[in-house]
């Protein structure tokens, strides 16, 4: 595991012109996201938040947010991580770019300035509250850049071997798959994390008065 862990560190580092590029565009969206939702008239807003509402009750997030309702701490951590992991990571980035190169990173291109949007809408209420939840957004954004920066070295050495160097297409095919699945193991350690900051935060920050 502590060797994975170094890889995947490794990896990081070997490709740090694009994962630093990678950050300054997400949390760069993120930013812009929130500037925009203040220049959004009140009235929009709260169809906004009516919105948003129906997707946490009915959505993909319906499991988890019914977790929470319920009060059941340890499944409400497990199901945020899984959702997010799986859903929001592998089948949203990781395995597009699998199938066509870079596509799961021009999929997400949207996510960080909506993320902005969503979270300025909350944000307001108290301080302690708006610093735990941009510390949310920070770590989720976070876990889907490294994902990106996996989705990144997929299709650069399937398409461009010799880059990373190897020969073929096929060798860079794997190549790709086994540097994004060393960079899975941060993915799990920074999600694994922002699931249990999101139950400090709804179990503990949210009813405090």
């Amino acid at each position: 595991m502590k060797k994975a862990f170094l890889n995947a560190l490794r990896v990081a580092r070997e490709f740090r012109r694009a994962y630093i590029l990678s950050n300054l565009i997400c949390y760069g969206l993120f930013i812009c996201g929130a500037i925009a939702m203040a220049l959004v008239p009140t009235a929009m807003k709260q169809s906004m938040i009516q919105q948003l509402g129906v997707f946490l009750t009915k959505g993909t997030y319906a499991p988890v947010t019914d977790a929470y309702r319920s009060g059941f701490i340890l499944l409400a951590i497990l199901l945020t991580f899984v959702v997010n992991l799986i859903i929001g990571r592998f089948l949203s980035i990781t395995l597009p770019s699998v199938i066509i190169p870079f596509s799961g990173i021009l999929m997400y291109v949207p996510v960080p300035f909506i993320m902005g949007l969503v979270v300025s809408l909350a944000l307001g209420t108290r301080t302690i509250t708006d610093i735990n939840l941009l510390i949310l957004a920070a770590l989720e954004l976070q876990s889907s850049i490294i994902a990106i920066l996996g989705a990144y070295i997929q299709g650069k050495a399937l398409l461009f071997p010799k880059s990373v160097g190897v020969v073929t297409h096929q060798q860079g095919f794997w190549f790709g798959i086994k540097q994004s699945l060393y960079l899975y193991i941060l993915i799990v350690i920074v999600l694994a994390i922002a699931a249990l900051h999101e139950s400090f935060l709804f179990f503990v920050v949210l009813p405090m008065r």
